[in-house]
């Protein structure tokens, strides 16, 4: 069978997807301190316990805050193939562009509704087969294969109608040639309209039911026009209101109960040709599927909850943009911001927006600024939209034009790692060695606030250590530091800083410029805007505060 993914062009990325994937730099684990209290004898005893509480996630995947957008609260659902994809990067930019292709079809209406219907009822059906394999009733199988089998077919069947006209990506254009295939392979129309009779007859049998104290007839029609459906009829039997939270549903479940079960048995005996036939039907157990459209309902999640991103993101007033790449050179990138502060704010006016521009001779930029002025929200803003944009999302931005990172990492602050008995600059150095051994060239480095746990001259001196290895790799790096001498040093970086209000030196305006390098984050801004500076204080105390 050919190979289809709506994720790679061929096979050979998706080897490549799954290699990246396993080498990613991951955090050595993350850890808690517990005590826990036990009695020897009259004694009572405290013990300290170090345990991991760390995600299996990659460490740019945590430190950008992806897994918040991405995944639900537990990782569970994070199949191999979903990893390899998450988790790997594009060796070339044709398989960014392929998947950009996927979700402009999808900004179509109709696309989006197709697939979405598609996956619904690919759900439908595979509960379906899992309830007939829960049945003890054979006739009751048999009509869930039944089920099943014409809903795949339909489902399949719209799908083609939809990409036929609708379309223009290489994936879709793809996946519509595999559709032909599956719907005019030799029998299938003739299993399709047999499988459909038989469900029709099934579904028209009428009867009418009547209770006289402990006794309920049932009449059975030869029309099926001449009475209302059996539903209604319960109903009134049993005196049901509509919308009632007591109505009766049955075969909506695997296993029948005793009314189910006699009910079953009157039909299978006043229609044994059409039971016989049911049977024999569902006996072939023909495949109602193949591994194409196995994977297409995988995968397709992936592009429904992206574009379903975009659409949030795009109802609060964020301006969506698909970027734009080339192998080497610039970056420019104007009106981004954190996904996480986007999803969480009410309108796109509450949030402060920051530009990026690195010309062709920059190899990254030093931000410097006041306390709680947001230089990491903004670093990590750019490797979120760099990172969507590998993925061939539309990000937040009014223009967004990259170079083909060939991977991102990253260095955040982590807690010492007592499971490994190291102190928290030798697992910096740790973490860091391991990136510049895994890290393939031309890759984005965002790196927040190294070497922290150091004077400021030791940090000054490991970073200078550190950047030229970086960019002999041709790295771009992002490197938000307290050490603002750093940046009057590295004349190939530029220099960005985080402001505050002229007006309020309290008020932070989240906006990162260009400037010289600040040579005060301000803290005695926040100090005294609680009223903790070192006279407030002492005047509080005075005064018996």
């Amino acid at each position: 069978m050919a190979y289809f993914s709506l994720f790679y062009e061929n096979q050979e990325q998706e080897y490549s997807a799954k290699k990246q994937s396993e080498d990613q730099v991951y955090y050595r684990a993350k850890q808690k301190l517990e005590k826990r209290t036990y009695f020897i004898g009259a004694r009572m005893v405290v013990s300290e316990e170090v345990s991991e509480t760390g995600r299996n996630l990659p460490c740019f995947f945590q430190d950008l805050n992806l897994d918040t957008v991405f995944l639900p609260e537990n990782d569970e659902f994070l199949t191999e193939e979903l990893k390899n994809y998450y988790f790997s990067f594009p060796e070339k930019l044709s398989e960014i562009t392929y998947r950009q292709d996927i979700y402009k079809d999808l900004d179509n209406p109709l696309v989006l509704q197709g697939l979405a219907a598609f996956r619904n009822d690919f759900t439908e059906a595979e509960r379906l087969l899992e309830y007939r394999h829960k049945s003890d009733s054979p006739l009751q199988q048999s009509k869930y294969y039944l089920d099943a089998a014409v809903l795949h077919y339909q489902s399949a069947s719209r799908l083609y109608d939809i990409l036929k006209e609708q379309v223009k990506s290489q994936a879709f254009l793809s996946l519509f040639s595999h559709l032909t295939d599956f719907l005019h392979r030799d029998g299938y129309s003739d299993f399709y309209n047999r499988a459909n009779r038989l469900k029709e007859q099934l579904e028209n049998i009428r009867f009418t039911l009547t209770m006289a104290g402990n006794t309920v007839k049932v009449y059975f029609h030869e029309n099926a026009g001449v009475t209302d459906d059996f539903g209604r009829n319960l109903e009134k039997v049993f005196r049901i209101k509509e919308h009632s939270r007591n109505s009766i549903r049955l075969f909506n479940q695997p296993g029948l109960n005793p009314f189910e079960s006699k009910l079953l048995s009157l039909v299978e005996k006043e229609y044994p040709k059409l039971r016989r036939e049911c049977l024999e039907f569902a006996s072939s157990d023909r495949p109602l599927t193949n591994d194409i459209l196995q994977r297409l309902y995988k995968e397709s999640e992936v592009y429904l909850s992206g574009h379903t991103l975009a659409a949030k993101l795009r109802e609060k007033g964020f301006l969506m943009t698909y970027p734009e790449f080339k192998e080497m050179g610039s970056l420019h990138l104007e009106g981004i911001c954190d996904i996480g502060l986007a999803l969480t704010t009410g309108k796109r006016k509450d949030v402060a927006v920051n530009d990026l521009f690195l010309e062709d001779g920059n190899r990254g930029a030093f931000i410097t600024g006041v306390n709680q002025g947001g230089k990491t929200t903004y670093a990590r803003s750019v490797g979120q939209t760099a990172y969507l944009a590998m993925l061939g999302m539309p990000v937040i931005a009014t223009r967004a034009l990259l170079p083909h990172f060939n991977g991102i990492h990253t260095h955040f602050t982590v807690e010492e790692n007592h499971l490994v008995n190291n102190g928290k600059l030798q697992e910096e150095l740790h973490h860091l060695k391991e990136i510049l051994e895994k890290a393939p060239s031309n890759c984005l480095y965002v790196l927040n606030e190294m070497f922290s746990s150091t004077t400021a001259a030791d940090a000054f001196d490991l970073t200078n250590l550190l950047l030229p290895k970086i960019f002999a790799k041709a790295g771009t790096v992002l490197c938000v530091t307290h050490v603002p001498e750093l940046a009057k040093l590295q004349a190939d970086m530029i220099s960005l800083i985080a402001t505050a209000s002229e007006e309020d030196g309290y008020q932070r305006t989240y906006r990162i410029r260009p400037g010289e390098a600040a040579l005060s984050a301000r803290a005695i801004d926040i100090a005294l805007k609680y009223c903790l500076s070192g006279p407030q204080i002492k005047e509080r105390i005075a005064n018996g505060d």
